[in-house]
């Protein structure tokens, strides 16, 4: 008899143990969740960055083509 107290006290533990374990991979996981969302964030961002970068060159190239025909006029 004297041994169920003991195994009672181990099972306590190791359900206490699982618990945790249990409640830190839902924090985890809520972690993950909310990087992937920042990920996302910095995704579109850079999309963003590329499509005025993008834009910015083709005004470029506008203000060559402009500046190579004024030169041909004056030549």
């Amino acid at each position: 008899m004297s041994k169920l107290p003991e195994k009672d006290s181990r099972q306590e533990e190791q359900v206490k143990r699982i618990k945790e374990l249990i409640a830190k991979s839902q924090m985890m996981v809520e972690h993950a969740e909310h990087m992937e969302e920042l990920a996302r964030m910095a995704l579109a961002d850079a999309q963003d960055l590329v499509m005025i970068i993008e834009k910015g060159l083709t005004e470029l190239h506008t203000i060559e083509l402009v500046l190579a025909n004024l030169g041909r006029d004056k030549g």
